[in-house]
């Protein structure tokens, strides 16, 4: 790991996040020392436009998954964004290491054809809350926290294998 690593995180977002704040700060205190460190982090960095420039370059595949559904409303109801660390973490596992599978496109189109209806039938219980509030810390929390440490099948068993239950359950 290299000092910024070290410093912030494998997350290059982390190195943007402390880079804006503390730009703000030394703004505020009229010192032009992140001046010069903005300029190198731009090059390193992508901004949010350059990101979505790339984004918008991906593959029909991944461009048309959409939202994680089920993850998605579990943030949600928990009362995270919609850029959350977990979805941020999942979206990139489905879009690298899912899709990448042998019938990765297939095995999400299934689940954008399942998930839907299995966050509608969720959505129509007195206990939503706590069902999603379940459901983020079985399937969201746990593969998220495999993900993070190299654990790429197991995350796709726990993440495939509570959909699965969903399923069972709701539809």
């Amino acid at each position: 790991m290299g000092f910024f690593d070290d410093l912030f995180g494998p997350s290059n977002k982390d190195l943007e996040k402390a880079y804006r704040e503390g730009r703000e700060h030394y703004e505020e205190e009229g010192d032009t020392f992140l001046d010069s460190f903005g300029d190198i982090i731009k090059t390193v960095v992508p901004s949010s436009e350059e990101e979505e420039a790339r984004d918008a370059g991906r593959d029909d595949a991944r461009r048309d998954s959409g939202p994680c559904y089920i993850s998605t409303a579990c943030v949600e109801s928990g009362g995270l964004s919609d850029n959350c660390l977990e979805l941020r973490v999942l979206r990139n596992f489905r879009d690298s290491y899912v899709i990448g599978l042998p019938d990765g496109k297939i095995i999400v189109k299934d689940y954008y054809s399942k998930a839907p209806p299995i966050v509608d039938m969720i959505n129509l219980r007195a206990d939503s809350k706590q069902v999603y509030s379940d459901i983020f810390e079985r399937l969201v929390k746990r593969s998220v926290d495999l993900i993070r440490v190299g654990k790429n099948e197991a995350a796709f068993r726990n993440y495939r294998d509570l959909v699965k239950e969903l399923e069972n359950k709701y539809l």
